[in-house]
């Protein structure tokens, strides 16, 4: 399980959090809560960050260029204002990670690489959407460069699950295990039931809903949970498709050729989200890779039933036959199955999904993560 070590809340250190990538507001809140903390992104990110309702400050550093020259940008803001802060946190391990490096070394700063994915996994994943030729194997090299650079350079890795953390470990000399933040489980839970939930958000009642929440990417491969729907409507089953977030024109758009029915949402706040997990019968995770999978976890911890690929980190939180059910990748059939097994037994569905809102108790809420993330910076700017 995530590690769990002990912490000094009275010494609340500064760190910077160096990102060229997207990141979820509750990360970031978090990490607001436990240190005198700094965002450290390039401008294109800027309106996000503006824009999330948070009442955590913290310091927004924006600098006007683009990915490719933010790191030689970031890493001389890092040398400029050596002394403002005892860590620096980098996003993943790719450019955001060597600008955290490079200004790390400048500095004598402790970097701590955050890390969600295995990244050279995720990158062949790329070859499902069409990369290949010159242009795939160039981008394969660069991955490789990175990754081995900035895994070993760096101080420490968190890596947000075991399966991460033993890829880590292949290159990196110090590595934990810490989610990278917990399921509030307070607001993700079964407080209104599934009909209470449907009214509130106006779903319909007279039909089984099955949620799928993931990016639009070919690691997470949306074609195999629309071709289980598709199976599921030519034996007999009223199911609807449920998406939330910010790509749902799109979705609409490639789950029409399947002939399924598709609702889609535009991206919510967390409060909302629950409701969405809570109306949907079961929850769907179809991913080629995943290094974690945060919204199976959110989906249970709203007890509601989960089925996922039996790959990666999401073999560590949906256990086969006792909080979910796992499938094959990249297998309609198999997924079709579970599902239709699931609406055919729903009590027995039901208790699966209360066997995973007591592991995310037991093992990832927001005191496990935010704690293991002070722990070891704390132990790195004591040293």
């Amino acid at each position: 399980g995530p590690s769990r070590p002990e912490y000094n809340p009275a010494m609340k250190i500064r760190v910077v959090f160096v990102t060229d990538v997207m990141q979820d507001v509750r990360m970031v809140e978090g990490f607001a809560g436990i240190f005198d903390l700094t965002v450290l992104a390039p401008r294109y990110l800027e309106e996000r960050f503006i824009t999330w309702p948070t009442n955590k400050p913290f310091e927004r550093v924006f600098l006007p260029v683009g990915r490719a020259r933010f790191v030689f940008q970031a890493a001389k803001w890092l040398r400029r204002n050596r002394g403002r802060f005892k860590v620096i946190i980098a996003q993943d391990n790719l450019t955001g990670a060597l600008a955290s490096n490079i200004g790390g070394r400048l500095t004598r700063t402790p970097v701590i690489l955050r890390m969600g994915r295995t990244t050279e996994e995720y990158y062949r994943s790329k070859r499902h959407a069409g990369l290949k030729g010159l242009r795939y194997w160039i981008g394969l090299i660069t991955v490789k460069a990175l990754v081995g650079f900035n895994e070993r350079a760096a101080a420490s890795v968190g890596a947000t699950s075991l399966y991460i953390a033993d890829d880590c470990r292949k290159r990196a000399r110090d590595v934990h295990v810490i989610p990278a933040y917990g399921v509030d489980l307070e607001l993700f839970s079964a407080k209104v039931s599934r009909a209470e939930a449907r009214t509130i958000l106006d779903l319909p009642l007279d039909v089984s809903l099955i949620i799928w929440r993931s990016r639009l990417a070919p690691e997470k491969d949306p074609e195999t949970y629309f071709r289980a729907l598709a199976l599921l409507g030519e034996r007999g089953y009223q199911v609807n498709g449920l998406y939330v977030g910010a790509e749902y024109l799109e979705i609409l758009r490639i789950a029409q050729p399947f002939g399924i029915t598709m609702i889609a949402r535009d991206a919510v706040h967390p409060k909302d989200l629950a409701h969405f997990y809570r109306a949907a019968d079961v929850a769907v995770q179809t991913s080629r890779v995943e290094g974690f999978g945060l919204s199976p976890l959110e989906a249970l911890a709203c007890e509601t039933p989960v089925v996922a690929s039996r790959i990666g980190g999401l073999v560590e939180t949906i256990i086969d036959g006792k909080t979910g059910i796992t499938v094959a990748p990249n297998d309609p059939e198999a997924t079709a199955d579970a599902i239709a097994w699931m609406l055919d037994h729903p009590d027995d569905a039901a208790a699966l999904a209360r066997n995973g809102r007591q592991l995310i108790a037991e093992r990832y809420t927001d005191e496990v993560a935010f704690g293991g993330w002070l722990a070891l910076a704390q132990r790195l700017a004591a040293r």
